[in-house]
């Protein structure tokens, strides 16, 4: 029913059509759980840690990469810049310290050390900016919840 004085609907609402020419509708694009996976550089000498941690890594929605060592890292770091390194400090030819050293003050990644070196060698390695460590017999769980608050920070 309408209003003849006001030229509304009764129901006190003044209502009004889109020109044809208008979209009504917007579409919107589907949900993702990540925009754009972490990309997570994975470096260490031991082929069966690098395997597993790309795997899990995978699994885990992140978009891992790995390095034999300090100076492929480096060829990879130039190629593509990822957010998170997985640093061993020992390693044949450039040890992780050496490779640390090495990196540009800019867009550098954050670096996390996982590795089973003494504690005072890892402190040590840690003392040029803010690291992160976790020891090789960390569980997965861990790693994990580690990757997600530098994620979210």
């Amino acid at each position: 029913m309408t209003d003849a004085l006001a030229g509304t609907p009764s129901d006190g609402i003044r209502h009004h059509e889109a020109p044809s020419d208008v979209a009504t509708t917007v579409e919107l694009p589907p949900e993702t759980e990540k925009i754009t996976p972490l990309r997570v550089l994975v470096v260490d000498d031991d082929p069966l840690w690098r395997e597993f941690l790309q795997t899990y890594l995978e699994a885990e929605g992140y978009r891992p990469v790995a390095a034999a060592g300090g100076a492929e890292a480096l060829q990879l770091l130039e190629r593509e810049p990822c957010a998170v390194m997985l640093l061993d400090l020992r390693m044949p030819g450039m040890s992780g310290k050496d490779l640390l050293d090495r990196l540009p003050a800019e867009g550098a990644p954050r670096v996390v050390f996982v590795t089973a070196a003494p504690t005072e060698e890892v402190s040590a390695a840690m003392s040029g900016g803010p690291h992160y460590y976790l020891p090789k017999d960390a569980s997965p769980a861990e790693l994990l919840l580690l990757l997600q608050a530098l994620e979210a920070h």
